[in-house]
């Protein structure tokens, strides 16, 4: 039988054996403790696309000033003429997508850096952090895996 995990989050999970990747709670890539080169524990991003999510923050908020652009200058015209309220409503939506997208594009969070055989895993472990066992998995990773701790 093997043993319980040790820590869990949604992107991984760790135990004296060594590394899960998990999808939806369930394994998906297993890396047994020697395969493990190192680890480290570092400040970064929480999502790893966070230059895309910026961008994508930017152009939504840029449509949306180009709109409500329109909008006004439509109101200036002296010959006027109909609008509709939902007309009025467009830039709304996008500013407010465009703003989200650059808050969760800026958040930093400590990640877990992993490396296996040339290749870079960054896991975020806000989760362990918001349940309060940061300094936990600290001890539990200076304990364990010592030897492979930067």
């Amino acid at each position: 039988m093997k043993k319980p995990y040790t820590f869990q989050t949604n992107q991984f999970t760790i135990n004296n054996e060594g590394l899960y990747l998990l999808r939806n709670r369930f394994n998906y890539e297993s890396y047994n403790s020697h395969q493990i080169e190192s680890l480290e524990l570092k400040p970064g991003k929480e999502y790893k696309n966070w230059k895309v999510l910026i961008i994508l923050g930017i152009a939504f908020i840029i449509f949306a000033i180009y709109y409500s652009l329109g909008l006004l200058e439509f109101f200036n015209q002296p010959k006027g003429g109909r609008i509709y309220i939902q007309e009025l409503l467009v830039p709304l939506f996008p500013t407010c997508i465009g703003l989200y997208l650059l808050f969760i594009s800026f958040k930093n969070t400590i990640n877990l850096i992993v490396t296996i055989k040339n290749k870079k895993l960054q896991l975020s472990i806000r989760e362990l952090i918001n349940a309060g066992q940061l300094e936990v998995f600290k001890n539990y990773l200076q304990l364990n895996y010592s030897e492979k701790l930067k």
